[in-house]
């Protein structure tokens, strides 16, 4: 029973380790995924103040600064974060909630995009993306028990 486990566990781990490393890192960058695209961008960093502005103040701010209307609108992440909206012909708008001001315009392709749909659907842009990831948490299931039922003691 023993050599079958430890078969399955280093079979499964040659196979299939690199992908499952790949998809386990991209789930690791994917959570602090936001906090990479403030570092990137300096549009989205405000400096945080007593002030507040009002959701309509930011929102006519935002539409005031682009030629279509506003379709969606997200509250900031924190209190060193921008709120941001997107345009129906999806261009993004940062507005300070502090001030009101637009402070820059959010790029669609981010690292928080890429890192969540590359965990998430190992970016094959359709429904068998989903079950190929999904397929791979079941490999890692599998080798994680073959793992812990061959070794003794842990």
């Amino acid at each position: 029973m023993n050599n079958r486990l430890y078969a399955l566990h280093g079979r499964l781990g040659l196979n299939f380790g690199l992908l499952l490393f790949m998809i386990c890192l991209s789930g690791t960058f994917a959570v602090v995924s936001h906090e990479i695209d403030w570092l990137c961008n300096p549009a989205i960093r405000v400096t945080p103040s007593d002030d507040s502005a009002s959701c309509s103040e930011m929102f006519a701010a935002a539409e005031n600064d682009s030629d279509t209307k506003i379709s969606s609108g997200f509250a900031p992440l924190g209190t060193y974060f921008a709120a941001e909206f997107w345009t129906k012909d999806t261009r993004g708008i940062y507005v300070s909630p502090y001030t009101g001001q637009v402070t820059g315009e959010a790029m669609w392709m981010n690292s928080q995009r890429f890192f969540r749909y590359f965990h998430r659907q190992f970016y094959v842009y359709s429904f068998w993306g989903i079950w190929l990831v999904a397929v791979f948490g079941i490999v890692l299931l599998i080798s994680s028990a073959g793992g812990l039922l061959f070794y003794k003691r842990w």
